[in-house]
């Protein structure tokens, strides 16, 4: 956030006198640290929407989940927040994430996980004996991390 205060700036100064002098931080707030301090006290709060850090791309663009919202290289966690837009709204992401939610109940109830062959595993352990529980393997995992701390499923 630190490097968007400059870059704001930057561009700023770009339009020269077309938008007036910096309100705020303001002009006292220079340094790295005046920035970051400025940043923690009052210039970042709850209305900056944080998303996009899980992107639904294939994973040689860079992306974390496919359209099933899978986490790419895993048999069954999934992603259904904010975090899976590959762009940034122009609007609030509530109800984009309420759709995002709507969707995947559909997609987990349309796809039902069956185990990978490749999922092995032994039938003892040294730290106990192994107790299959063939309902955990079925039942579906979602990965729900919602910026608001709430869940929409």
């Amino acid at each position: 956030m630190r490097e968007g205060v400059k870059l704001a700036r930057n561009v700023g100064v770009a339009f020269g006198t077309t938008l007036g002098a910096e309100i705020t931080p303001g002009p006292d707030v220079q340094t790295d640290e005046q920035i970051e301090a400025w940043l923690r006290g009052s210039g970042a709060s709850t209305q900056y929407h944080p998303a996009s850090s899980c992107s639904m791309l294939p994973k040689k663009l860079g992306g974390v989940v496919n359209a099933n919202l899978q986490v790419h290289g895993t048999a069954n966690v999934r992603i259904a927040d904010s975090s899976i837009y590959p762009f940034e709204f122009a609007a609030h992401l509530g109800s984009a994430t309420y759709g995002v939610a709507e969707q995947a109940a559909v997609i987990i109830q349309s796809n039902a996980f069956t185990v990978p062959s490749s999922a092995s595993h032994s039938k003892s352990s040294s730290i106990g004996q192994f107790v299959p529980i063939p309902w955990l393997a079925t039942m579906p995992f979602i990965l729900l991390l919602c910026v608001a701390g709430q869940s929409f499923i």
